[in-house]
């Protein structure tokens, strides 16, 4: 076979890729926009509870249960007790709403001089082992429990896969350099 048979084998395998890349990064845009109606209609919900209720004490009730409270974290260290409220409240919370919620819990944070930095830091290893789902809002940053299968899916992060292509191009132009300086 021919040299050109093979270069138009990678012409089309490298077309049929970068369309590949474009329809997956439309999904990311979309799974973006679903996440964030998401959010917008859980803080709806939340904020009209109290509206809904039969009598004051419904609306209370509703107000504490809203506002999560979780199973023991006695004996947890920060990234469990972290673990357990995001699991035990299925929707996106802030980590100050996380900060709040541990302190509502009884969690002790007097041991960190700055517990909402080290909530951070938790909350970034937790969306990089694919735990946790993170989501830019108008607000901030946001978090949730990943209750997907696909907890080491490629769309943890949203746009994630423009850059890497961006940054393999770039790589592969620096290589396609490399190789004619040498010839």
């Amino acid at each position: 076979m021919s040299n050109e048979y093979w270069i138009g084998v990678e012409k089309e395998a490298r077309e049929r890729l970068e369309a590949l890349r474009v329809m997956l990064d439309s999904l990311d845009v979309q799974r973006a926009e679903r996440a964030n109606e998401i959010l917008q209609l859980e803080q709806l919900l939340r904020s009209i509870a109290p509206f809904i209720a039969d009598h004051p004490l419904d609306a209370v009730a509703k107000i504490c249960n809203n506002f999560g409270m979780v199973s023991s974290l006695e004996g947890l260290e920060l990234a469990d007790a972290c673990r357990k409220v995001l699991q035990e409240n299925d929707r996106y919370m802030s980590p100050r709403e996380i900060r709040d919620m541990l302190e509502v819990n009884d969690y002790d944070l007097a041991e960190y001089s700055n517990p909402l930095a080290s909530i951070h830091g938790v909350l970034k290893r937790l969306v990089e082992s694919g735990q946790a789902l993170r989501m830019a809002e108008s607000k901030g940053v946001v978090y949730k429990w990943n209750t997907s299968d696909f907890k080491h899916s490629p769309l943890k992060y949203i746009g994630q896969r423009r850059k890497k292509t961006l940054w393999d191009s770039a790589e592969l132009s620096n290589v396609d350099t490399k190789n004619k300086k040498k010839d």
